[in-house]
């Protein structure tokens, strides 16, 4: 029996083994049997002990969003009850002031058409509004302790408005040249003037490309703009008959290339010129 009990405590039967000692002392084992025991004891009440708090938080948890949800709701009770006060404050107004323009019709609205019709209208519209406004604000003023109490959802906001992007175009490429004969061209429906000797403002490529195909201007790298800038007067008489029209003047078609099998080429008959090597062949005699 003693054997036993000894082997439930391997450590301390190697204990006493390295000590000498006798591994059968009851009063050992008897120590560590209540140092177990009180151990087990330990650890069994802070179990409890933290099982206690775990529900004490769980409970804290859901104070705190309640509490959140309450406040929430207030707020979403209050903005609704506002907005049901600033319905009944404005539909009294309207009321009185649709009567006044229907009134206003009705005088002109014997024997003008379109004045009756719209008095008819209004007033047909007035009773109809003034009905369902009655029904409205009571179910509103109704669903305001509902909100605040948790018997009705919080009402959605309104959905948020996303502005347009405002689309930027890119700006056209434009080319600064040196005007060295005065000229004009037409855009956007204006005539533009360009004075001679000064240096143009910003001008289309296309435009700018064709006052240097043609000679009237240079690029501002040109040593004329050194000489001749400022010579002349910067204003342009618009009758001026040295002033060119840059829209007139004719842009050079391309080159089109003629292949052997064009009609030109075959009405010209010409004779086909041998190769080198058929030139070899007609001097050795051989064909």
């Amino acid at each position: 029996m003693k054997d036993a009990e000894a082997n439930r405590y391997p450590r301390y039967l190697e204990e006493k083994q390295k000590s000498g000692g006798d591994l059968l002392d009851d009063a050992a084992l008897e120590r560590h049997d209540s140092e177990v025991a009180t151990a087990a004891s330990r650890l069994k009440g802070s179990t409890d002990a933290l099982a206690a708090l775990h529900a004490q938080l769980s409970v804290i948890t859901q104070k705190i969003a309640d509490e959140q949800t309450a406040v929430v709701r207030s707020a979403a009770s209050e903005k609704l009850q506002t907005q049901v006060d600033d319905l009944d404050r404005c539909l009294a107004p309207f009321l009185s002031s649709a009567r006044v323009f229907t009134e206003a019709l009705n005088a002109i609205g014997h024997w003008h058409f379109e004045s009756g019709q719209m008095s008819a209208f209004i007033v047909a519209t007035m009773s109809q509004v003034e009905i369902a406004a009655g029904f409205s604000l009571a179910e509103l003023r109704g669903m305001v302790a509902m909100v605040r109490d948790g018997a009705a959802p919080i009402p959605s906001s309104p959905p948020e408005v996303i502005a347009p992007v405002a689309v930027v175009e890119a700006a056209e490429p434009t080319q600064v040249v040196f005007m060295l004969k005065s000229a004009k061209f037409r855009q956007n429906g204006r005539t533009k003037f360009l004075p001679q000797y000064e240096d143009s403002p910003p001008l289309p490529v296309a435009i700018a490309q064709k006052a240097l195909r043609s000679g009237c201007a240079v690029p501002l790298t040109d040593d004329q703009r050194r000489t001749h800038r400022g010579a002349r007067s910067n204003a342009v008489d618009p009758k001026a008959i040295d002033v060119v029209d840059l829209d007139e003047i004719a842009e050079p078609e391309p080159v089109r290339y003629i292949g052997p099998d064009a009609p030109v080429l075959r009405a010209a008959n010409f004779p086909v010129i041998p190769t080198r090597d058929r030139l070899r062949q007609i001097a050795s005699g051989r064909t």
